[in-house]
């Protein structure tokens, strides 16, 4: 089962629902495009159920958020405050100020803040995920700029076909492009000589890993090389492979000629209608020190080096050095140190890799027995398999409410409704109503303490947040 998703739209949607239990509506659909005379309008929201549900007194002052868009009207996110209410027949309407853009649609969503101003909410959202972490796994991309493909594709170049960069959809599975992380690099179109390609300066000699998950949706082939710049050659095989609608790993080993000082990493798609790439590594083969990755904020946050043993390797069509992924269990590669400049600089925090022999001795399925294993010991000094770094990471903040929130719905939104209970707790205070105040502080309480299970599976603070981690705001 995938992991459950959501957006910023539903988990304030959920949250003030839990807020304003008590009033409706709280998020409506309005059912005409204007006021009294049923005109279009940029000062009224119309919607025929605000007439049964309560009374003038109870919309005014409230805020007004544009949840959807129609084929004009406002954009979401417009807010905009009830000055006045107008019960007319079946359509009434609230008057709005200021004025929207363009006059509000009938058809299109919006929500009732009663209290609170949406802003308040939406921020809150962020606050909660700037300080909560989830474990990942991050493909160490070595000498390869984002290899995993988390953000966008703008480190590959064109030549005969474009990379497009495709994010996974909430909920996805791997059928959607994407094996690790939310995104994957796609390519489209052409002939066999059509790829992408990424430069690389190296020194002569040095030996290179070359590794990464590749599918093909439809088409022909999909195909990975490494390409001396210097001497306009290719280095040693290519990896390719004609199975289709599988993830399949690709690897290379070679050894950098010695009058090569610049490689090019290149990806086909030969032929093919649509193919993807993931979790892109190019790694010197001897190395042992490592930039940790962006994705990790702490060295703290990094927990360890592991790697994919390579499956059995894929006879099926026209293959070379293409192997079968996700086979084995991820095993650990070896021990690792953290080594931090805390005074800052261009790279604050390195791994280093404890050569030595760790895991286990493993016989490939093709292989005889009594011969040489196509893989044996792990090895610091000789990488060859993809490396991955498990550690935690911040859920990443949104400015949208369409953009995809990783961390679980129920945690955030259960975070963020005991932090407005103790806004309002403090209200009280401050106006001298000390009941009310233990009442609300007692029911924020109450509602962390139901999440406290949720918050030991799913997620780890990272530091003290008022009124989110600890009680009381102590």
């Amino acid at each position: 089962m995938a992991e459950p998703t959501t957006t910023r739209a539903t988990i304030r949607q959920n949250i003030i629902r839990k807020l304003y239990s008590t009033h409706h509506p709280i998020v409506g659909t309005t059912t005409a495009t204007g006021a009294t005379d049923d005109s279009l309008s940029v000062t009224a929201v119309t919607d025929n159920i605000l007439a049964p549900s309560g009374q003038t007194e109870d919309f005014n002052h409230s805020f007004i958020y544009v949840a959807t868009k129609g084929a004009t009207g406002p954009s979401v996110g417009d807010v905009v405050r009830v000055v006045n209410t107008n019960f007319f027949g079946s359509n009434s309407f609230l008057d709005i100020s200021p004025n929207f853009s363009s006059p509000f649609l009938t058809g299109q969503t919006y929500e009732i803040h009663y209290k609170f101003h949406p802003s308040v909410i939406n921020n809150k959202i962020n606050e909660i995920l700037e300080n909560i972490r989830g474990f990942v796994l991050v493909p160490l991309s070595g000498l390869i700029v984002n290899g995993n493909f988390n953000t966008n594709v703008s480190s590959w170049t064109a030549s005969g076909t474009t990379p497009t960069w495709v994010e996974a959809a909430a909920g996805a599975t791997q059928a959607a492009g994407t094996l690790f992380g939310v995104g994957a690099l796609n390519l489209t179109s052409g002939a066999v000589t059509t790829y992408t390609y990424q430069r690389v300066n190296i020194a002569g000699g040095t030996p290179l890993m070359l590794s990464c998950f590749a599918k093909i949706v439809a088409g022909t082939s999909v195909e990975m090389e490494i390409w001396d710049v210097t001497n306009a050659a290719q280095i040693g095989e290519s990896a390719n492979t004609t199975v289709q609608n599988e993830w399949i790993h690709l690897q290379l080993g070679v050894s950098v000629p010695i009058t090569c000082t610049e490689v090019e990493v290149r990806l086909y798609a030969g032929g093919s209608t649509s193919v993807f790439y993931d979790a892109i590594q190019l790694i010197r083969r001897d190395q042992q020190i490592f930039d940790l990755p962006s994705d990790f904020d702490y060295p703290e946050d990094f927990e360890s080096v592991l790697y994919f043993p390579k499956g059995d390797q894929i006879e099926v069509g026209t293959s070379s050095n293409a192997f079968r992924s996700l086979q084995h269990r991820i095993e650990k590669w070896g021990d690792a140190d953290i080594l931090s400049t805390p005074l800052g600089g261009s790279v604050s925090q390195r791994i280093q890799l404890v050569a030595g022999s760790v895991g286990t001795r493993r016989w490939s399925s093709f292989g005889t027995a009594g011969t040489t294993p196509d893989w044996g010991y792990r090895i610091g000094s000789n990488i060859d398999h993809p490396l991955f770094i498990r550690g935690r990471v911040d859920y990443a903040t949104v400015t949208s409410d369409s953009t995809t929130i990783y961390a679980p719905e129920d945690y955030i939104t259960g975070l963020v409704y005991a932090d407005l209970i103790e806004d309002l707790a403090q209200e009280d205070l401050d106006q001298g109503n000390n009941d009310g105040y233990a009442t609300k502080m007692t029911k924020a309480d109450n509602i962390r303490q139901k999440l406290d299970p949720l918050a030991r599976n799913k997620s780890d603070d990272k530091g003290i947040v008022h009124g989110t981690f600890n009680r009381h705001g102590s």
